[in-house]
């Protein structure tokens, strides 16, 4: 990595990246929803966001997304990368999170958002089931 302020200040902002990947979802009832930090540095990493801040650094993205996935998905109880085995937990759980809810659907969702944001979901079907006489009273 080269000495200039610009590559400390890129290299900053992906390890920024990289650590607001760890906060924890909020849960609204029993469903995790990412907080705004964390979705939009999962946005930033995994996607071409990063590609010119990657590139100024001399990393190639595809490798450095490889490797923080590899980081990530290590299941030790040891400290990799500075990252302790519930920051790489947490990681976990958002970029599932990301992947299943947000990937793809960035041009819609504003940067600046404060609250979390709930993707919704399809409605449950209704499942057609014989009405029970017997609650029904009797209608004769």
């Amino acid at each position: 990595m080269d000495s200039q302020p610009e590559a400390r200040l890129l290299a900053a902002v992906v390890s920024l990246a990289i650590r607001d990947m760890t906060h924890r979802p909020v849960m609204e009832g029993k469903r995790p929803i990412m907080t705004v930090e964390a979705r939009t540095a999962c946005r930033f990493l995994f996607s071409d966001a990063s590609d010119g801040y990657l590139d100024w650094l001399d990393y190639d993205p595809p490798v450095f997304r490889d490797q923080l996935l590899r980081i990530m998905n290590n299941t030790s109880h040891e400290k990799l990368a500075g990252l302790d085995p519930m920051d790489r937990r947490v990681m976990r759980q958002n970029y599932q999170l990301w992947s299943s809810n947000y990937a793809g659907l960035d041009h819609e969702l504003p940067d600046d958002e404060d609250e979390p944001i709930e993707i919704a979901r399809p409605a449950a079907k209704k499942r057609n089931r014989p009405r029970n006489k017997s609650r029904a009273g009797n209608l004769n």
